[in-house]
């Protein structure tokens, strides 16, 4: 399905092959590169990757993506996701509820019943969740 709304994106470079990470949250690392998030606490946590990035050439990671920040965008669920949830990244960079300590990214805009469903989400500015 198709999103339509705002979206505010940056462009960045990859510091990782992220080539398997559509609508996967990502997290700042270094000026402009930004790798896999796997720590629903970090405060590091920047937004979704918004396009397919093509394995990196000879290992060499940094490779162009887009990032969206702020708005709507789709996001790969971690497992069942309730729409109206909260929601922050798990060890896979999926989308998942929001815990106590967690960092919170955006809310979801659809229920998900399984690990891989594509969701709508509206992101946010991250912020600590208590």
């Amino acid at each position: 399905m198709a999103e339509y709304g705002y979206q505010w994106s940056e462009t960045f470079q990859t510091s990782q092959d992220l080539s398997q990470a559509l609508y996967h949250g990502v997290t700042w690392v270094s000026q402009w590169h930004v790798g896999l998030a796997s720590n629903p606490a970090d405060r590091n946590l920047i937004g979704v990757l918004q396009n397919k990035v093509p394995p990196p050439i000879s290992g060499a990671p940094d490779m162009s993506c887009t990032v969206a920040y702020h708005g709507r965008s789709k996001m790969v669920a971690g497992g069942a996701v309730s729409a109206g949830s909260k929601i922050t990244v798990n060890g896979s960079g999926r989308a998942a509820a929001v815990a106590s300590g967690g960092m919170c990214i955006g809310t979801a805009l659809e229920a998900s019943s399984a690990d891989g469903n594509i969701i709508s989400v509206l992101l946010m500015q991250p912020t600590p969740w208590f």
